[in-house]
């Protein structure tokens, strides 16, 4: 049952009256209403009485947090304050807006090799000891190959329902996604025949409302189940996976999507698309808002360096003066 957000403070109705608005355009902030729930906590603690967000106010509610959250979880409070100290402005009251916080990115995923990739699908084809349910039998080997051959984020296809699949034309519809996005992904056309038949076989009901993935009570799978699989996998096939310490991550499924945006991207190299950025392109289909967000997956590895290397030779020589030698 979702939580409902009150709120308390002398800012209360002009907080309220933003949820209301930004919910009124389509915008899916229920995730994030933590956030102006702090700030209104912040603000009745410090018996604020003025509406006014000043610069020592504001530093001081982002202080309380900063030393036991993260730099990007401190970057999420700014995003999604930010709007509301417009909104604020607009309104006539002065509202301080604090520069955002350059984002970490201490993570660096693991690309795997084409040998892994067999390896980890030969496994999951064969995991009829280590998993109990017929069931997730089917599902687990499809399920990850749907994340590797269409980039998609684990949350994403666990929500995926009959309904999304476009079996016709073999795209998916991919509804309320990161960031209030909605998008088509076309499906590979070995990948989109290996999904209708997938769904040809575990349902034969009219019923398009069911999920792709769900539990013998007709409810999603869950992220945990999928991970405790994979992790058997991975172990199964010979891929070392520590365990991780903290909040910090090691090899998980989010990698099989890094690995799709390599791939893609190797796959235009050897290709040789002239005056093609495959960039732009790859930043639709994996569904993000910005082209830096793209570039964070084309990530350098011992097996696509020598790829990336000659596609980079090509734009070079268009950028830089030949030198001349002595």
């Amino acid at each position: 049952m979702r939580k409902t957000y009150e709120f308390f403070s002398m800012l209360k109705d002009e907080m309220q009256d933003f949820v209301q608005l930004r919910a009124s355009r389509g915008l899916r902030d229920y995730k994030s209403l933590y956030i102006l729930e702090s700030l209104d906590k912040h603000l009745i603690k410090l018996e604020v009485t003025e509406k006014r967000l000043t610069p020592a106010l504001i530093d001081g509610w982002l202080a309380e947090h900063s030393e036991k959250l993260r730099v990007n979880t401190i970057l999420s409070f700014v995003n999604f304050y930010a709007p509301f100290a417009r909104h604020l402005n607009v309104l006539g009251i002065p509202a301080f807006i604090p520069e955002r916080p350059i984002q970490q990115r201490s993570y660096v995923p693991h690309i795997f090799s084409q040998q892994e990739i067999q390896e980890i699908f030969r496994v999951a084809d064969e995991m009829k000891g280590r998993i109990s349910s017929a069931v997730s039998r089917i599902q687990i080997p499809m399920l990850l190959r749907l994340l590797y051959g269409s980039g998609l984020r684990l949350g994403e296809a666990l929500r995926l329902r009959l309904s999304d699949f476009d079996t016709e034309n073999g795209v998916l519809h991919v509804m309320n996604a990161k960031g209030n996005m909605d998008r088509l992904v076309p499906l590979e056309s070995g990948l989109a025949e290996m999904l209708k038949k997938y769904c040809d076989t575990l349902f034969q009901c009219e019923n398009k409302d069911r999920f792709l993935f769900e539990k013998e009570d007709g409810s999603a799978r869950c992220a945990a189940w999928v991970q405790e699989y994979f992790g058997r996998i991975l172990t199964a096939a010979g891929i070392a996976h520590p365990k991780s310490l903290g909040q910090s991550r090691n090899i998980c499924l989010h990698c099989l999507r890094h690995t799709f945006a390599v791939s893609s991207l190797r796959l235009n190299g050897a290709q040789d698309i002239e005056g093609i950025d495959l960039t732009p392109l790859l930043s639709v289909y994996l569904g993000h808002k910005h082209l830096t967000g793209t570039q964070v997956y084309l990530h350098m590895t011992a097996e696509n360096a020598e790829d990336i290397f000659k596609i980079t030779s090509v734009y070079a020589k268009e950028i830089f003066p030949e030198v001349p030698q002595t």
